[in-house]
């Protein structure tokens, strides 16, 4: 039934994935910060009554925490204040709250140490050690600073922070040859006209006076005009140019250019880039449901049938070049769970229909569907396959409330196992669609009673039919040595002659049995009415017991 207020479009069905949810977590979160902030306004306003006092805890690794270094040290993780006599200034609003120390307990604040606790030397030569503030700093030397003994033609000197070795011979002048011979350092003048490092690519150099100058000589091939956007960077007439950069990309779904999966099931993306780009290319897809993704390679599954268009770009870096592909996804079949009857719970000993269809946007059916039925602890205990998987509307049965095959071969479902989930599942192309809801299960015992002997004359020995056999009747299950009765007023006895009635056994303690096979026998009390469902011919000895086995798993 519908809530008063709700529309059926308004009722979310079990397998929409958007179903509101009420966040109670948050609202408590919510609600005690209020809490906070009524209490801390009121104390702005009055002041702490009597000994009260707050402790405020603070994480000081948190970015936005801003402490002196030696307060840092002491506190690594997180600060205690207590706030009761000396503070100032509270101030409370909607984001927080802050407050002044004006003093620390009456012996005032709290000075850094002039000391550090132990020595700043962090053994690399290539820092100037300190102690600030009772903290060790330990700054970088100046890159070319001395941090070694020289030796010969080699030079150990500060880069980065680190001591390293620096080739003692070379003189940065591009119109000499360094060399180092037996521990000295020689530079060896070019020859007049001979080549040098002009630091250019497509102009070659040439020395001149003892200098490195840019000559008439242009060579030719690649280099690079430092521009990510181009492609084919070529030296030409001392200039290093390059064509606009191209872009090529080639997209697949599932290695096609159109493929089908059921509804639910991943379809595999892949993007070929064909490209010069010189910088990091990126790949973007638009599966065509409001949903995106990246990357050469992808995967994604659509939550509804239909044809969807996905599209994949490709860029290089900032540059404005892209390219685009575009695959087709075709989502369908999909398989719905429409109802179950009896609507709400099945007897045992009834059949339960089992009503889904199968939609379809181009035709296409399932390779195979089947239902399976899954207890409380998640064990697949009914499965019937080769269910119709054609599109349209399909029923299937669930026998008598029975598991059926396997090793629960013609046991009763177990109402103590409640709820069971019915499932019903489609498999195409090696994936699977399915949908499902819960369903309760429920034993109740019917029999009825008739009275052998309603047509014989009334006498002091017989009773008039089976006016009192609700006085008289037991329905008893045997487990082993172990019997669970019902009789009186659990028993529901209906029938307007005195000669025929209906039991029905409708109680919590049938459903809350353990797996077990039982024999289920039908007493009464031996000769205190009637004779009743007497069928060996003898006028004196009511029921014989008469009996039936029933297996819950």
């Amino acid at each position: 039934s519908l809530l008063e207020g709700e529309s059926l479009q308004q009722r979310a069905r079990p397998g929409d994935i958007m179903a509101r949810e009420i966040d109670y977590g948050k609202l408590m979160h919510s609600a005690m910060r209020g809490l906070i902030q009524e209490v801390l306004t009121d104390v702005r306003d009055k002041g702490l009554p009597g000994a009260h006092h707050f402790f405020i805890t603070f994480d000081t690794t948190h970015p936005e925490a801003r402490l002196a270094a030696w307060l840092r040290d002491r506190y690594p993780t997180e600060m205690t204040v207590v706030m009761q006599h000396w503070f100032d200034n509270l101030e409370v609003n909607d984001d927080g709250f802050g407050v002044t120390r004006s003093g620390w307990g009456g012996c005032g604040q709290p000075q850094p140490p002039t000391t550090c606790a132990a020595s700043c030397d962090d053994g690399n030569p290539c820092t100037t050690d300190s102690c600030v503030d009772g903290r060790c700093k330990n700054e970088p030397s100046a890159d070319g600073s001395t941090c070694g003994t020289q030796t010969g033609c080699t030079a150990r000197v500060c880069m980065a922070g680190a001591c390293v070795n620096q080739d003692r011979c070379d003189d940065m002048d591009p119109c000499t040859t360094d060399r180092c011979f037996e521990g000295e350092c020689f530079n060896d003048p070019i020859f007049e006209g001979g080549t040098c490092d002009n630091g250019k690519q497509c102009v070659d150099g040439v020395c001149e006076e003892g200098e490195c100058v840019d000559s008439l000589m242009f060579p030719t091939g690649p280099c690079d005009d430092g521009d990510n956007c181009t492609q084919m960077d070529m030296c030409e007439l001392g200039m290093c140019t390059g064509i606009p950069l191209e872009l090529e990309i080639e997209a697949k779904i599932d290695g096609q250019d159109m493929a089908r999966r059921a509804k639910g099931c991943a379809f595999n993306f892949t993007a070929q880039v064909t490209t010069n780009c010189k910088g990091s290319l990126v790949v973007e897809w638009d599966f065509g449901d409001g949903f995106r993704g990246g990357g050469t390679n992808t995967s994604h599954a659509y939550l509804q049938i239909g044809s969807y268009t996905a599209t994949a770009k490709v860029r290089c870096g900032a540059c404005d070049t892209e390219a685009t592909d575009s695959v087709v996804a075709k989502v369908s079949p999909e398989i719905v769970l429409d109802n179950v009857t009896p609507v709400g719970e099945t007897r045992l000993g009834q059949d339960t229909t089992i009503h889904y269809s199968v939609r379809s946007i181009d035709g296409s059916g399932f390779d195979s569907v089947r239902a399976e039925i899954v207890n409380k602890s998640g064990e697949t205990v009914f499965t019937r396959n080769g269910l119709p998987s054609a599109p349209g509307s399909h029923t299937t049965v669930w026998a008598d409330g029975q598991w059926v095959g396997g090793a629960h071969g013609g046991a009763f479902a177990n109402p103590n196992e409640n709820p069971h989930r019915i499932e019903v599942i489609g498999t195409v192309a090696g994936c699977e669609d399915k949908d499902s809801r819960d369903h309760d299960t429920k034993l109740v015992i019917e029999f009825d009673v008739e009275d052998k002997l309603s047509n014989a004359p009334t006498t002091a020995s017989f009773s008039a039919g089976l006016r009192d056999v609700g006085d008289a009747l037991k329905v008893v299950l045997k487990d082993g040595m172990t019997e669970t009765v019902f009789s009186g007023a659990q028993l529901a006895i209906t029938g307007a002659m005195d000669e025929e009635k209906h039991v029905v056994v409708d109680q919590p303690g049938l459903n809350t049995l353990p797996d077990a096979a039982y024999e289920v026998r039908i007493r009464d009390l031996r000769d205190t009415i009637g004779n009743f469902a007497d069928d060996d011919g003898n006028p004196d000895n009511g029921i014989q017991e008469p009996s039936f086995n029933l297996e819950l798993r």
